[in-house]
């Protein structure tokens, strides 16, 4: 972008940085509240999941525990852009986050019974 006339050089590149935190600042809002409504949706599929294991005694099916996964991704781009660990605005200015790389905790051994 050329300088408007009678600004120098720095008075428009410090003009540019202002519009690109504008839009910064507009996109965060807006991934504010899309980063809201993604928690709510991890509400949902959690007390789904309580409910289920409640009701079934199994585990949720491994296809709700993806989609939780992905949310989980998605929830945590979304965080990394707000606190700007990340430049790049998230879905669907880019792909869709790939699955975090958790490593699964190890399950916890049955306790054992006695009875005495």
């Amino acid at each position: 972008m050329a300088p408007k006339a009678g600004l120098d050089a720095t008075t428009a590149e410090l003009e540019i940085e202002r519009a690109e935190t504008g839009l910064r600042i507009l996109l965060s809002l807006l991934f504010f509240v899309i980063a809201r409504l993604v928690e709510a949706v991890l509400v949902v599929v959690v007390l789904f999941g309580l409910l289920f294991t409640l009701v079934t005694r199994r585990e949720p099916s491994a296809q709700v525990r993806r989609f939780a996964h992905h949310a989980l991704s998605y929830f945590v781009t979304i965080v990394r852009y707000l606190t700007y660990n990340a430049e790049t605005a998230p879905f669907p200015f880019e792909t869709f986050p790939p699955e975090l790389d958790l490593a699964a905790p190890a399950k916890k051994a049955s306790p054992r019974r006695t009875d005495a």
